[in-house]
């Protein structure tokens, strides 16, 4: 619970801006599999290692902040991690375009 607390605090402090963001579990469930569920794009983005594990596990979660990132893991707690290290690079990125300016 303290990282979802986090990743929300994160989105709220997004440098000027607030991110709205999403966490579905196993969503894929309605749609009869992982493979059904994701888009030809969004399985080419997650590493095969993770995308092996998710099918295995019959367990998907979906973190996301359009247009910042979208993350698919098998484990709810590296999904936050990983969409936390991702909004990090955002704002990281943001930052160095503005003092370019």
């Amino acid at each position: 619970m303290e990282k979802l607390k986090e990743l929300a605090e994160k989105c709220k402090k997004c440098k000027g801006f607030s991110l709205g963001v999403q966490v579905t579990i196993n969503g894929h469930i309605v749609y009869g599999g992982i493979g059904k569920y994701l888009t030809r794009d969004e399985k080419e983005c997650i590493p095969e290692d993770i995308y092996t594990e998710m099918v295995k596990t019959k367990s998907m979660v979906e973190v996301s902040a359009a247009p910042v990132f979208h993350v698919f893991h098998y484990d709810l707690d590296e999904a936050i991690d990983t969409a936390i290290q991702q909004i990090d690079e955002y704002v990281d990125s943001i930052s160095v375009r503005n003092r370019k300016k």
